[in-house]
């Protein structure tokens, strides 16, 4: 056996084999701010986006629930986001960031700045129904072992049909099984509901629960960081729940829709392998051959059949750094990838 077989072996029996041992920090307070009782800080990243970003904020002000911050990451937007929400909407904290930090970095820098009791994490591109945090509200403050809630997703080309209303994952392959995606929607998930995870445009946890379990795993960039979350709560004992009488309208694709931009990708490729690397534990014994001899192959041969070379070797590519370099980094303007870690702040 030659000495790169050898490396390879012993990174697998270390890294991908055995049970996670969670390594994010826990917070014993997320700063030195006084916590506002019953105050629901409403936390998102933004990028060029501002008409979606306006009716998003207004959206929120129809609340039933008055008691809201709002605290929005601006990741180097170049259509004046930034400038747009402080004319408009001055009681807004908004973060200007000179560089795109993907998700978990932007999310986590706004959990950071903000005071309220709970924290709702949300979308750029959402609409959210007035009753919609109330109710959450009510449903997370009904038992403490509840961590987080969750709501429906609707489209908001389509406001009665499905996007999904959370989901299960299986471990031993990679896969998720998401509740009522693109169904008719006539009131069948009405009743509040145990999940694996939720998406991560509807996160609503107590400020507690970060302090303990610590923010999302900032080496994912982007996609995963949420579904990684949700996990590291269950191991904590606490439950998802999905409230069946909320309403949030996601546009289709969001942000990033294109299936063959190489840029995503490369970034759900990455986040894929590095998610399954950090919680899968020893079912990697079963899923990592299952996927390089199933999944992977197929992936590559459809991006080949369809001519998009470049996202066939980008897809690789992604799998790969997934598997061998867990790094925080970001995007500058031309995106250039650039490492990071939080001193840089």
């Amino acid at each position: 056996m030659g000495e790169g077989q050898r490396d390879l072996s012993k990174v697998q029996s270390r890294k991908f084999l055995t049970p996670r041992k969670d390594k994010m920090k826990k917070f014993t307070k997320i700063n030195n701010k006084t916590v506002e009782k019953d105050m629901v800080s409403v936390v998102f990243p933004t990028m060029n986006r501002i008409d979606d970003l306006i009716k998003c904020i207004e959206s929120l002000y129809t609340s039933t629930h008055k008691n809201i911050e709002i605290i929005i990451a601006d990741n180097g937007s170049t259509d004046d986001s930034a400038a747009t929400i402080k004319r408009f909407f001055p009681e807004v904290i908004i973060q200007e960031n000179e560089h795109n930090l993907g998700s978990p970095v932007a999310i986590n820098n706004c959990i950071k700045d903000s005071r309220g009791e709970f924290i709702l994490r949300l979308d750029d591109d959402e609409i959210v129904e007035p009753e919609t945090i109330e109710r959450m509200l009510d449903v997370l403050k009904s038992n403490p072992k509840i961590g987080m809630v969750g709501c429906l997703y609707f489209y908001t080309e389509e406001p009665n049909l499905l996007r999904m209303a959370g989901y299960d994952i299986n471990m031993w392959i990679g896969k998720t099984k998401v509740y009522g995606q693109d169904q008719e929607y006539h009131g069948q998930l009405s009743q509040n509901i145990g999940r694996d995870a939720t998406g991560g445009g509807s996160h609503l946890a107590r400020r507690s629960v970060f302090e303990e379990i610590g923010l999302y795993d900032e080496t994912y960039f982007l996609n995963y960081e949420d579904v990684d979350w949700c996990l590291r709560l269950k191991r904590a004992g606490y439950k998802i729940v999905v409230v069946g009488s909320t309403r949030i309208y996601h546009k289709r694709g969001g942000g990033m829709s294109e299936k063959e931009n190489p840029f995503r990708v490369y970034l759900l490729n990455r986040a894929f392998m590095l998610f399954m690397k950090k919680n899968a534990g020893l079912k990697n014994i079963f899923f990592l051959p299952f996927f390089f001899a199933t999944k992977f192959p197929l992936t590559i041969f459809q991006f080949i059949k369809k001519g998009h070379l470049e996202s066939a070797k980008i897809a690789a590519k992604g799998v790969f750094d997934g598997l061998f370099h867990e790094e925080v980094f970001i995007y500058d303007k031309n995106k250039n990838k650039l490492k990071w870690n939080t001193k840089q702040q």
